[in-house]
């Protein structure tokens, strides 16, 4: 019944989330420790503790929301890819891509901000091959995405690959899932105390 209405079965369903949990988490997890030293620092653990949670509830809206935003995706695909599984593998391989490459633009704002010593030997020559750069740098992002829909699309082993890989991810979103329920149990105990 489901996958007469979506294209895709309860477990690509389920798998498709998870999929959009994994990047988000894991950049929202790598942002707490970056922010948790300065925090514990001024304030206390608590003040942390709390803190984590509003980050991972966030992580969580956001995650759903790109899971709606990828399902909706999955009724743009040719017929023959919802047949064989193929628009799934391709739904999750967007996201990723695209979730990896968002959380390379937010590590060179990061870098921007505080730049360490190569960071700013780079940037220093940019300028002078600016036009050299942003040609590399759309071939890089064209050809990230290009690449493992050619593979998943020609081969049916890239394609099984690709879902080993969705399938392992998932073990580790599940565990980030149980991560959010705990932090945003303790941010709101925090808030009624």
């Amino acid at each position: 019944m489901i996958r007469k209405i979506t294209h895709f079965s309860k477990k690509e369903l389920r798998l498709l989330f998870l999929a959009c949990v994994f990047p988000i988490h894991l950049w929202a997890i790598i942002i707490i420790f970056r922010d948790l030293e300065y925090i514990i620092f001024k304030r206390d653990l608590w003040y942390a503790v709390g803190y984590s949670g509003y980050i991972l509830a966030f992580a969580l809206v956001e995650s759903c929301l790109f899971f709606i935003f990828l399902f909706l995706l999955g009724y743009l695909y040719p017929k023959k890819f919802k047949r064989n599984g193929k628009a799934f593998t391709i739904t999750c391989a967007l996201g990723l891509i695209f979730s990896f490459w968002a959380m390379g633009n937010q590590v060179f704002y990061m870098l921007v901000a505080s730049p360490p010593a190569f960071f700013s030997w780079i940037m220093l020559r940019i300028p002078y091959h600016q036009t050299l750069a942003f040609s590399f740098l759309i071939f890089m992002i064209t050809a990230s995405f290009i690449v493992p829909i050619w593979v998943i699309i020609k081969s049916s082993k890239g394609q099984n690959t690709a879902n080993l890989l969705i399938e392992r991810i998932s073990l580790l979103s599940i565990f980030y899932l149980m991560i959010d329920l705990l932090a945003i149990m303790a941010a709101v105990i925090r808030y009624i105390g």
